[in-house]
């Protein structure tokens, strides 16, 4: 009997449930849905499972957008530094249905508002993220803390701090020197580094000043 196609696979797990708190998130078009796990043919079931989908299930992201860099997402997942990505497809015209791993956590900017610092690993997990961008010439172009997802476990570089974090938005990622930031892009707010404004080219050394901002956020280093 023939595979079933990834998007026949999803669309057979019924409806999508909207996922979206905010107006941003509402206009990106973020879901929570099922699908099953894939299977290979020689070995057990694979894909992230989780105590709300039922057997044999897992649950997923699913995102609509007009630009998304798989490629980058692909490199840091490959690292644990991301969800898993199961897909990137172009539904209709420019718009792309995105399909990630559901992570569970927190993000970044909910600490944030809570008055609390962040974990050190959590930092060091996000710098890690960072460094393997700039290897493959990515910028990653939005590193605010809605962008960064804190999940309980041992960080990527084996210490365990009580939280990881994984990068979980790619829509605006670029490569180094080429690349432009998007027309959507508010330049009027204070939390960009110096030369991140809409169309601007996008560089490393942006990533590298706004992960400083986000050091400040995050607990001091202890030996």
């Amino acid at each position: 009997m023939p595979s079933l196609s990834f998007t026949d696979r999803l669309s057979r797990t019924g409806e999508l449930y909207l996922l979206a708190k905010s107006p941003d998130e509402r206009r990106s078009g973020i879901y929570l849905a099922t699908m099953p796990k894939s299977r290979g043919a020689d070995g057990p079931a694979t894909g992230s499972s989780s105590g709300d989908a039922p057997d044999g299930q897992v649950e997923v992201i699913v995102k609509f957008t007009t630009k998304y860099n798989a490629d980058a997402h692909r490199v840091l997942a490959d690292a644990g530094l991301a969800p898993a990505l199961h897909a990137c497809i172009p539904v209709c015209g420019r718009l792309h249905m995105v399909v990630m791993e559901r992570v569970h956590g927190e993000m970044a900017w909910d600490v944030q508002q809570r008055g609390e610092l962040l974990p050190y690993t959590v930092y060091k997990d996000v710098k890690a993220a960072i460094d393997l961008l700039h290897q493959h010439n990515f910028v990653f172009g939005d590193l605010r803390t809605p962008n960064i997802m804190c999940a309980p476990g041992a960080s990527s570089s084996g210490s365990d701090g009580g939280s990881h974090a994984m990068l979980i938005d790619f829509d605006w990622v670029g490569t180094h020197g080429s690349a432009r930031y998007p027309a959507i892009l508010n330049d009027t707010l204070s939390v960009w580094a110096f030369g991140m404004q809409r169309r601007a080219m996008m560089y490393k050394e942006h990533d590298l000043a706004m992960l400083e901002k986000f050091r400040e956020l995050c607990q001091a280093h202890t030996a």
